[in-house]
């Protein structure tokens, strides 16, 4: 979702700072292994900073037009993010896309196992009655294509700075949401 559907605005180096975590570690990983009340307020403070920034969040200027498209052509969608399901809600009712999926398709990290894990693909699929090989899997982020490949999606990794490589996990890489619309559009 953010860095794909919204405009990035997490800071991750600096929650990791915050919650005395490695650069570069895994940040719910991380939280998972401490002891439970250190758990319990590490989720406190990460959940107040992704609160607070759902509010403020912006569609990535082609997310609408792809959407719509993909609506259009009445293609089936669904959002699996690292966030919470609640903090999900929030974040696309704010950058104005929560009308193109409908609630059970919206999954978080407290729904099942999150990303790289390809759990929440599988309930994504069930729930709109298609099979993973027959799905898309679009995300701005290495963990997004692992979860895709995992459960048999095609892979599209949005780099919008090109700067993450081809990992062997993505199909397609592009720059930018806009770079679907035209083929999509002639489909």
């Amino acid at each position: 979702m953010d860095g794909t559907l919204t405009i990035p605005q997490h800071d991750f180096d600096a929650i990791r700072k915050q919650l005395d975590i490695p650069m570069g570690a895994d940040i719910l990983a991380h939280i998972a292994l401490r002891p439970l009340e250190a758990q319990t307020q590490a989720k406190q403070i990460l959940f107040d900073w992704e609160h607070a920034l759902a509010y403020s969040a912006k569609p990535d200027p082609d997310a609408a037009n792809l959407l719509q498209l993909l609506s259009d052509k009445n293609i089936k969608m669904g959002v699996l993010t690292r966030n919470l399901t609640s903090l999900a809600h929030i974040t696309l009712k704010a950058a104005g896309l929560d009308s193109f999926f409908s609630k059970n398709t919206i999954l978080g990290r407290d729904i099942g196992v999150p990303k790289p894990d390809p759990d929440g693909i599988f309930r994504i699929c069930k729930t709109l009655n298609q099979s993973p090989t027959q799905t898309v899997m679009v995300g701005d982020y290495i963990h997004d294509t692992q979860a895709g490949r995992l459960a048999g999606c095609l892979t599209i990794l949005i780099d919008s700075l090109m700067n993450l490589g081809h990992p062997p996990c993505t199909d397609i890489r592009v720059q930018c949401l806009n770079e679907l619309i035209g083929p999509l559009s002639d489909a």
